[in-house]
């Protein structure tokens, strides 16, 4: 039996991981709890050679297997989509494949291969790339070098994140590219850039590397001056990596502005969830401040170009906080490549943005009443002030409690009655007559 990707998938999150539930570990690889059995089943009859009934202490052999992901990889079989993404980059490094090597090279017929090309044409088609025949050698690809160069950031990117699982084919084919460029220079350089460490996720490092990569390969000339990286990196893509990928993402599409809506979808979407979910309205001036439009493109390219990023598991001792866990379901409804990484980075963003506004902002109490009558509230709130040494900035009547609040930060409501208050972060201090009156 062969083993592929997922194998090695849920071989990396068992190693990383000590949770013992597996409904738990398949629902942060977003598989079913049957097939991560099934895949547990698998590894156990490849690699352990034997049959526990016990799903925990089949779990826990299975992590304990020394040298397991050596061994997984040894039986590691490439998957039809795999193969097509190893073809696809081949053709955008190279320019150039020969059908019959290829069968030789994946050990696949030439009719199998055939049906792959069929799929990889309409790929290519996205970005206005032909696949044509070449001198009776073989197949290569014609089109704008700006938009191949645009496809092939894609898939460079996609195997930076996904090589930790790879196949060996596709993991050496990319290692043989990063030894023919110029990787090294160019990792060093964009590593030694003043980069803030808000604008974006763990990727952005990557997605400089992965941009000069695409953009500097073979040295050919671009018939397009939108990306210019100069030998001394003054990179435009730091500062408008938005734009960057809003183009990239633009020209795979034949309807204009396509991007714009997939783009504008996804903000609505994780406006209302974090507004529910934080109860906490994003602004012009959270734009501002955290780089969430950047964050929703390169969730839209991980979309586009299929990639499976596993990355959390390197945060991962035990199970992440079930808040985080939830708010990753909530933004995946209409956002599907959301990782629990994503998440995680997502809630530790708004919570501390979240936090910094309410130290940042005057402590500000008010005083609420409901029965009592006006003409008293004024020597309420003077007493109030006198016995507990506070400063009450404001009396509001409770039928006018909300319209406040929408409009106003309150950090304490004190009252001398009884009601209910819904704001989580609103400490609200009831007084009581008798202990009143006697101070």
């Amino acid at each position: 039996m062969y083993l592929n990707s997922k194998h090695m998938q849920v071989a990396l999150l068992l190693k990383k991981s000590e949770i013992d539930d597996y409904k738990i570990l398949s629902k942060m690889l977003n598989f079913t709890p049957s097939s991560f059995f099934s895949y547990l089943r698998e590894i156990e009859s490849v690699v352990l050679n034997k049959n526990e009934t016990d799903i925990k202490i089949l779990m826990n052999d299975i992590r304990n297997t020394k040298n397991l992901l050596y061994l997984i990889k040894k039986k590691q079989h490439i998957t039809k989509d795999e193969r097509i993404s190893y073809i696809i980059f081949k053709l955008l490094k190279d320019r150039l494949i020969n059908i019959t090597k290829l069968s030789e090279e994946l050990n696949v017929t030439r009719r199998t291969l055939n049906y792959d090309l069929e799929t990889i044409k309409t790929k290519l088609s996205i970005y206005k790339i032909d696949l044509i025949p070449y001198k009776n050698i073989g197949l290569t690809i014609f089109g704008k070098e700006v938009s191949i160069r645009r496809m092939f950031l894609g898939y460079i990117i996609k195997f930076f994140i996904e090589k930790n699982f790879l196949p060996k084919l596709i993991r050496d084919e990319f290692a043989n590219f990063l030894k023919q460029s110029n990787y090294k220079s160019l990792s060093k350089n964009i590593s030694n850039l003043d980069i803030e460490d808000n604008d974006s996720f763990y990727y952005n490092e990557l997605v400089l590397i992965s941009a000069g990569l695409a953009f500097s390969y073979l040295e050919e000339n671009l018939e397009t001056t939108s990306i210019k990286i100069n030998d001394n990196f003054s990179l435009n893509i730091v500062d408008c990596c938005v734009n960057y990928f809003n183009d990239l993402l633009q020209k795979r599409c034949y309807i204009h502005g396509e991007f714009s809506s997939q783009l504008n979808e996804y903000l609505k979407h994780f406006e209302k969830v974090i507004a529910i979910f934080f109860n906490f309205k994003i602004d012009d001036n959270i734009y501002k401040i955290i780089p969430i439009k950047k964050w929703l493109v390169f969730l839209y390219v991980k979309d586009v170009f299929d990639i499976k990023d596993l990355y959390f598991i390197n945060i991962l001792k035990n199970e992440l906080p079930s808040k985080v866990n939830l708010l990753a379901n909530k933004l995946k409804v209409k956002i599907p490549k959301v990782s629990l990484y994503d998440s995680f980075i997502i809630y530790f963003f708004i919570s501390n943005l979240i936090d910094t506004e309410i130290i940042s902002l005057k402590e500000n109490a008010i005083f609420v009443y409901k029965n009592i009558p006006t003409s008293l509230v004024e020597n309420i709130v003077k007493k109030i002030e006198k016995v507990y040494a506070v400063e009450i900035t404001k009396t509001v009547r409770f039928k006018n409690i909300n319209f406040y609040l929408k409009n106003n930060y309150v950090s304490t409501v004190y009252s001398l009655e009884n009601f209910d208050l819904t704001k989580s972060h609103i400490k609200h201090i009831k007084l009581f007559i008798s202990d009143f009156l006697i101070s």
